[in-house]
């Protein structure tokens, strides 16, 4: 759950609630922001009103289904886009407020200053190191997992995609044997067997599709490969059907 403290910065016309969220990202009030920057009118009633379709179509929210209104908050990255896309006189003198004062205000105190507690015994001393120690090991795992993850679903290297191939050829061999001498075709039959089976363990449409991680569980499936009950069928009636014809 991520934890919000709701700060309020006043200057000469703006109340601009910002909300700090415990990872540190700031965000501030969509409304008072945008009037803030000057993308408002004023009504007839003597209201300020905000100008959202604007709004929206500056931070390209105009169709997206998600699109600001009253009560909403936006990040920092947003206010800057609107900040740039204002453009004016009154925007430049808020976004001059906001920079120089709210965000630094903001950062000096930091994010969890309203609720901090320092330790008053040794053993919470050393309760927030454990935590703090289980939250660092935590972030560790996750980079580790990321990387090994990354590893795994590299393109298979050349070298070891050219041994996959080079071991298809010796194995198709090998148990082509068993055949006596195979012709070209029946050899086709065998590279078919083979290469099938070879994608289904990979769940892959094509060897070229082969990563990292499937290499050696490929490996292993070419050397213990035997073709199927089908392909051997086939591969021994090609046999007499050549025997057949005649001299």
């Amino acid at each position: 759950m991520i934890m919000k403290i709701l700060k309020q910065f006043s200057n000469e016309s703006i109340n601009l609630p910002t909300l700090i969220k415990d990872n540190g990202e700031i965000n501030f009030d969509a409304e008072q922001a945008a009037i803030g920057l000057g993308i408002s009118f004023v009504a007839k009633s003597g209201n300020v009103v905000v100008r959202w379709e604007r709004v929206n179509k500056y931070l390209k929210l105009s169709t997206s289904g998600q699109q600001l209104k009253r009560g909403d908050f936006i990040t920092e990255p947003q206010f800057y886009k609107l900040a740039i896309k204002a453009n004016n006189q009154t925007a430049e003198k808020f976004q001059e407020w906001v920079t120089e004062e709210v965000l630094p205000a903001i950062r000096k105190t930091g994010s969890y200053s309203e609720h901090a507690k320092l330790p008053q015994t040794p053993m919470e001393a050393l309760q927030l190191m454990f935590e703090a120690q289980k939250d660092s090991n935590e972030k560790v795992e996750k980079v580790e997992k990321r990387v090994d993850d990354l590893e795994e679903n590299q393109v298979i290297p050349q070298g070891d995609y050219s041994y996959i191939g080079r071991r298809i050829g010796q194995r198709v061999t090998e148990v082509g044997r068993g055949f006596g001498k195979l012709t070209s075709q029946q050899r086709g039959e065998l590279f078919k067997d083979i290469n099938s089976g070879v994608k289904k363990i990979a769940g892959v449409g094509s060897r070229s599709q082969l990563r990292t991680k499937h290499y050696q569980m490929v490996v292993d499936f070419i050397n213990d490969w035997e073709p199927a009950t089908a392909t051997k069928t086939v591969v021994r009636q090609m046999s007499l059907d050549i025997d057949d014809e005649p001299a």
